[in-house]
């Protein structure tokens, strides 16, 4: 029922489900304009383990930044706390969490 209440359709729970975004969170994706099977083809594409996707998501990361990090070793958590400390040019990419939704690669192309 969270789903149902959260007003994310059967289709697109079952996406966000599987890639361990909770209700809450597809709520605020989807109000930003975000489609879940765009986000799951973006992150994939991106070479993004599907288990890995909400946590990468959550902490602000782009699927770029992620494979990024991903390719030097660097767990989400670690890339975390180095984008916390300013340290996440190492991983090229922003040292803030974008809030403008045409900067961001998980948005579906109009």
């Amino acid at each position: 029922m969270p789903w149902a209440k959260a007003s994310i359709n059967p289709t697109q729970a079952a996406v966000y489900r599987e890639l361990g975004i909770q209700p809450g969170e597809a709520t605020r994706l989807a109000k930003a304009g975000y489609d879940a099977l765009s986000i799951l083809r973006t992150w994939w594409d991106g070479g993004i383990p599907r288990t890995e996707v909400a946590a990468w998501l959550g902490a602000g990361f782009t699927p770029a930044e992620a494979a990024q990090a991903r390719t030097t070793g660097t767990s989400v958590e670690q890339a975390a706390v180095l984008r916390a400390l300013g340290g996440v040019g190492k991983l090229g990419g922003k040292n803030r969490r974008s809030t403008n939704a045409s900067d961001n690669p998980n948005k579906p192309k109009s």
